[in-house]
Formats: structure tokens, sequence, C-alpha cells
């Protein structure tokens, strides 16, 4: 009938939500503090790549190259590996004696040695030339020169040659009026370009390590009895 309700509602109407619409998310703000605390994270990346990339530098060494051995100080503007004049070197076992200049001006090349047997190796001799070493405990004995003569030398004059056994005795003579005359069998012959001549006791300066011992050297290549400039050599063996 006109104006009555069927009472049917329509199955198509749209549903009312039951509360108020929700507000939408909001976006939470860094504090200041917060912001601080990222750019030191990054900082801190930045600077450990930036460290790990870096070349290194190589470990520090002497003028001649690294250590020998841990207990051998680093080399120093004197050292040299053999003397200027002679060609001297001094060995104890494999390992060679580290030398130094200590002064050009009056040349004394000073040896450490430990109180052990050391040897002496020098530029082989040529037949019927000795190397003659005067041996002493103080400097009194550096007295060659160049164009000195040999019989104005107390201990190269004649007849100054210690007696030793034809092949040596490991001995070293120190005597400021007598030579070691070192020379044929008493030396040894290691190759072809180098000889040698062993240390195992001091005569007349007590053991090895009670003293540093002074030594002139000289090798008289042209043989005429005469000392020239690159035929002598001084020696100072720091023993100890």
């Amino acid at each position: 009938m006109d104006g009555q309700s069927d009472g049917h509602t329509d199955g198509h109407a749209d549903r009312q939500p039951d509360g108020p619409p929700a507000d939408p998310p909001r976006r939470r703000h860094r504090t200041f503090g917060e912001h601080i605390g990222v750019v030191a994270a990054v900082l801190g990346v930045v600077v450990a790549v930036v460290a790990w990339l870096w070349p290194q530098a190589p470990p520090a060494e002497g003028p001649s190259g690294p250590r020998d051995s841990p207990g051998r100080p680093a080399a120093t503007a004197g050292d040299v590996q053999r003397t200027p004049r002679l060609g001297l070197e001094f060995w104890q076992g494999d390992t060679q004696a580290p030398m130094f200049v200590e002064d050009l001006g009056t040349p004394v090349v000073r040896v450490a040695l430990r109180s052990e047997p050391f040897e002496i190796r020098f530029p082989r001799l040529p037949s019927g030339v000795a190397l003659q070493v005067c041996a002493w405990t103080d400097r009194s004995i550096l007295v060659l020169d160049d164009g000195v003569r040999h019989e104005d030398v107390p201990f190269l004059r004649p007849g100054t040659g210690f007696a030793d056994h034809e092949f040596g005795s490991g001995t070293l003579f120190v005597d400021p009026e007598g030579q070691n005359y070192l020379i044929d069998t008493r030396v040894r012959h290691r190759t072809d370009d180098q000889d040698s001549f062993f240390v195992s006791r001091l005569d007349g300066a007590g053991s090895l390590g009670s003293t540093d011992v002074y030594l002139a050297v000289t090798v008289d290549r042209n043989r005429d009895d005469v000392v020239d400039s690159d035929e002598y050599e001084y020696v100072q063996l720091d023993i100890g």
C-alpha cells in the first residue's frame, strides 16, 4: 500500500564505520644529538678505510742496509766492511766483526770483538811478501807514515820478527819492539784471492778480553823496505 514501508533495507547501502577515521601516521623527526651520532659513525668508517688503504712506511734501515743480527747496532756513517788501505777483515766464527773508522785524519779502524778467538782475513799476499803486524796495548806504535824507512821503525828493523812454528800456533805476540811476520805457511790460503791468520791467544798482553790491543800493520808490496801510503794500516781491537 501507498505510504507504508515494506521494512526492507537496501542491501547495497554502504556500511558506516563504528568510529571516527584514524589519523594518518606522523613521521618521527630525529633529534640534533641523533644527527651528530650518525655523522660521527660515518666519519669513523671513512677514517678506517683510508688508514687501511694508505701505504705503510718500510722499517727504518741504516745507510748500509738492515741489521745483520739482533744484537748488532745499526750501521753508521763511519762503518766499513774492510780496512781502507790493506783490506783487512776480522771474523769470529761465521760472523764478520763490525768496524768503523774513528778519525779520517789519522785513520784508526776500530774493531769490536768478543773475548774469543778471531781470524784476520786479507787480500792474498804476493809470493815472498809478508803481512807484518806489531801489536801493543797503547797508541805508541802508530808511527808509520809515507816514506818512512823500515830501519827507522823499532818493530820493523831486521831481526825483530817473533819466531813461531812453521804453520803458526794461533799466537799474536804483543810487544812494541817486535813484529808478527806472517808469510808462506804461517798464513792460510782461504780462496784464490784471500789469505787469513787465526788468533786464539795473546802473548805479552794477558788473555783475550783483558785489554784493548792496537795493531800497526804493513805489507811491503814493492819490497823496497820503505813504507808507502797504501802499505800500512792502524787497527784498534776493542775486545770484551
